[in-house]
């Protein structure tokens, strides 16, 4: 039992050479809008698993007690997975786990920073969903750790709000607010989606402005058939649904 019981912990199957890398993270929430892009802009550029990420206050989202998962009849722990690219000096951390206490959340975010100062991370983008209640062409929204970023920013077509927002929950905002309490840039970019489920649409708006932002080339033919897919599957239900609030609620 030793093992899971252990601090939360990064492994490492190799150390990529890349030169002040962005760290993009997409985990499951909202639609899991920042999940199904991080999935589909690993395809795109062909990034390679480099590490895992195991925590004992991983929980299921589905099951939300302690478990374990199985790969092929093996059992294996909770993690979520470290990708990267050295052609686009990229580090991708993808995964359905975040946390299942306020405290673990934070323990997570310092060792998520360790490893950010081990590669000499310089910009930290994380992707989510803007969870509105309603269909409709998603539209998307960010927020970064520093002014002196919104107009470089805002200049791939994201909207910046004023006034008081949020709340912006879980590592996509705890992630940004590491990023400024050091010297890396943080950006957290959400495009708003229904909510209730897997949203790629959503998805491959965020995944369109995180590769603009990163100056990355993407094809979108595979993530277009899975917004078919799933939009043929949940258009009953979704039609059936009270309308949701004229207003944005929760970001994740």
């Amino acid at each position: 039992m030793k093992d899971l019981l252990d601090e939360i912990r990064i492994t490492y199957k190799k150390e990529p050479e890349l030169s002040e890398p962005t760290l993009l993270v997409g985990l499951s929430g909202v639609g899991n809008v920042g999940l199904i892009a991080a999935h589909h802009l690993i395809r795109n550029i062909g990034a390679e698993r480099f590490g895992d990420v195991y925590s004992p206050f991983f929980i299921h989202p589905l099951a939300p007690v302690p478990a374990i998962m199985s790969v092929d009849g093996v059992v294996e722990p909770m993690k979520d997975e470290l990708y990267y690219s050295e052609e686009e000096n990229l580090i991708i951390l993808i995964g359905y786990y975040q946390g299942s206490t306020p405290e673990s959340y934070y323990r997570l975010v310092e060792e998520i920073g360790k490893m950010c100062q081990k590669f000499k991370v310089k910009l930290i983008l994380t992707l989510g969903g803007y969870g509105i209640g309603t269909r409709g062409t998603p539209t998307v929204y960010s927020v970064v750790s520093r002014s002196e970023l919104i107009e470089t920013i805002a200049a791939h077509d994201v909207i910046f709000q004023s006034g008081l927002n949020g709340p912006i929950a879980g590592m996509s905002g705890l992630l940004i607010k590491l990023a400024a309490d050091t010297d890396i840039d943080g950006i957290f970019l959400a495009a708003t989606t229904e909510g209730s489920y897997p949203d790629p649409r959503a998805a491959k708006e965020v995944m369109l402005r995180a590769a603009s932002i990163l100056n990355i080339k993407i094809n979108t033919d595979e993530i277009d058939g899975e917004i078919k897919m799933i939009e043929e599957a949940f258009q009953p239900q979704a039609e059936e649904r009270p309308q949701g609030r004229d207003y944005l609620s929760y970001i994740n």
